[in-house]
């Protein structure tokens, strides 16, 4: 490559963060040298404290990657460790255990020039079954409790017209891509996936991923980024979100940790924000009593019905407008001695009651 070409090319730094997951750190890996673009890559791969093979197993990429090795501290906080060290233009992140295709960061690069004002972007993904190859398209839909159009998501939109890469793969030559801030509707549910994701650096600034929280940590992160700047949405699926249970797969923390965390989530990032809590009160109201109501089911399950009282109070606290009439049977059940027997007891038969999970 000349100088002159290689002063062209935007520098993506890509922020790999692994932990025991030697094999699959490798195909995360093979995909970011697989991606067809003139982009050039700094690939960091951030070794949280792994016990396995990891270090080794990363030796034949010694000359593509850059690696550093940390005492585990976890995934948010290496990803910060990244931040620290990465000196390109973008920033792009990937999970140990997601997979890029080949066009991925030629689409998004392009849909970013669409919108020089905006902090970054991102898009659909596939979740992935990869021992059979399923590909679940719309990713993103799945997340969200309720059917949604990108029009109502987005203030802006742009035809883009893609590239010889992305055409070849998608079968299509044009495609309309989306532009706003988020905000508002990452108070329902997280509206980017990481791993489908590039920021421009410079518009990070001080921003870093909450380390104290790994269930909310990047969904976090994104909603203050959208905030600040607004974000790119293209509605093409360019990862591969895999579908796994592995010992190190953060849905394996208990619900109801993962519940108090998206609790603490709410209060600090939207209840404290004066400005959102004048017009959207009633929303974080509603939000946080599902939210209550959730978690107290799940104690009750656990066992702990002080805990779930404790839950219930805090429900009732938010005034009768939050109220249900199931609120009333959870709060009979909480103060039953033998509370949670019967709630795993009514668990189990609306189980035999619905057959199988599809």
């Amino acid at each position: 490559m000349t100088d002159l070409a290689s002063r062209m090319s935007p520098t993506i730094s890509v922020l790999l963060p692994t932990f025991n997951r030697s094999q699959l750190v490798q195909e995360a890996i093979e995909s970011i040298l697989k991606q067809r673009t003139d982009a050039r890559f700094e690939i960091i791969v951030i070794n949280d404290g792994s016990s396995d093979d990891t270090e080794e197993a990363l030796q034949k990429f010694r000359d593509v990657i850059r690696y550093v090795r940390q005492e585990n501290a976890g995934l948010n906080a290496a990803r910060n460790h990244g931040l620290e060290l990465a000196t390109g233009e973008y920033i792009a992140l990937l999970d140990d255990d997601d997979v890029w295709l080949p066009f991925k960061t030629s689409l998004e690069l392009a849909a970013l020039e669409k919108f020089p004002r905006a902090a970054f972007v991102h898009s659909d993904f596939f979740i992935w079954k990869p021992h059979v190859d399923v590909r679940r398209p719309d990713g993103i839909r799945t997340w969200y409790p309720r059917p949604f159009s990108w029009e109502e998501l987005y203030e802006h939109s742009a035809e883009l017209e893609l590239d010889a890469a992305a055409a070849e793969a998608l079968k299509i030559s044009r495609l309309k891509i989306w532009c706003g801030d988020t905000y508002y509707w990452a108070l329902f549910a997280p509206m980017v996936l990481p791993s489908a994701a590039i920021i421009r650096r410079d518009a990070i600034a001080d921003l870093r991923f909450p380390e104290f929280d790994s269930t909310c940590g990047d969904w976090d992160f994104f909603a203050q980024l959208s905030h600040r700047s607004d974000g790119v949405f293209v509605p093409i699926e360019t990862t591969l979100n895999r579908s796994h249970e592995d010992p190190w797969r953060l849905t394996r923390i208990d619900g109801a940790i993962q519940l108090r965390r998206r609790l603490a989530f709410i209060r600090r990032r939207w209840r404290s924000d004066p400005e959102f809590m004048r017009m959207h009160a009633r929303e974080v109201d509603c939000t946080e009593a599902q939210i209550l109501r959730s978690l107290a089911k799940r104690l009750l399950v656990n066992g702990d019905a002080a805990q779930a009282r404790t839950a219930l109070r805090e429900l009732r606290a938010l005034g009768p407008s939050e109220r249900r009439a199931t609120d009333y049977m959870l709060a009979m059940l909480a103060h039953l001695p033998f509370a949670s027997s019967l709630a795993g007891a009514l668990r189990s038969l609306k189980r035999v009651a619905t057959g199988p999970a599809a």
